[in-house]
């Protein structure tokens, strides 16, 4: 079977920038922190030939699972074309899986190009929403982070 490449593109995120000092401001240190945010579509594969399981989702999971490892667990991970095929076979290898323990955060929503997103960070708050057109949905989430909350949205 033919196996195609999976790229993994790191985003860098700007930091917010906190300051703190005495004596009126005579001393001030400053500390920044990051967030790193992968955005990748998986294929959920149904258009595949039935015989090729999904073009072999499994491996293909599998495979960006430990591409994900292999470059230090980026905190936020955000998927596209997830539904519940892809979504369980993702879940199967990041949910108390070292080294990334990711939180999964999808709404159970059956459609077949939605979102998820992966998270190491504490998870505040996240809620799907439809766009225009009957199909095409985003997924909103915010994270607690070093920096901050931090808005991560989602789409396909």
């Amino acid at each position: 079977m033919r196996r195609t490449g999976v790229l993994v593109v790191i985003l860098v995120l700007a930091a917010a920038a906190c300051t703190s000092g005495s004596g009126g401001g005579a001393n001030t240190a400053t500390a920044t922190a990051s967030i790193r945010i992968v955005n990748q579509n998986l294929l959920h594969g149904n258009a595949c030939p039935a015989d090729s399981n999904r073009c072999d989702l499994p491996e293909r999971v599998s495979l960006f699972t430990r591409q994900l490892a292999e470059n230090g667990c980026p905190e936020i991970v955000a998927i596209e074309e997830a539904n519940p095929q892809t979504t369980a076979a993702v879940r199967g290898l990041v949910i108390g899986a070292p080294p990334c323990d990711y939180d999964v955060v999808y709404d159970d929503d059956p459609g077949q190009d939605r979102e998820l997103v992966l998270s190491r960070l504490p998870v505040l708050a996240s809620e799907r929403r439809r766009l225009a057109g009957p199909l095409r949905t985003a997924l909103w989430v915010r994270v607690r982070s070093a920096a901050g909350p931090v808005d991560v949205v989602a789409t396909y």
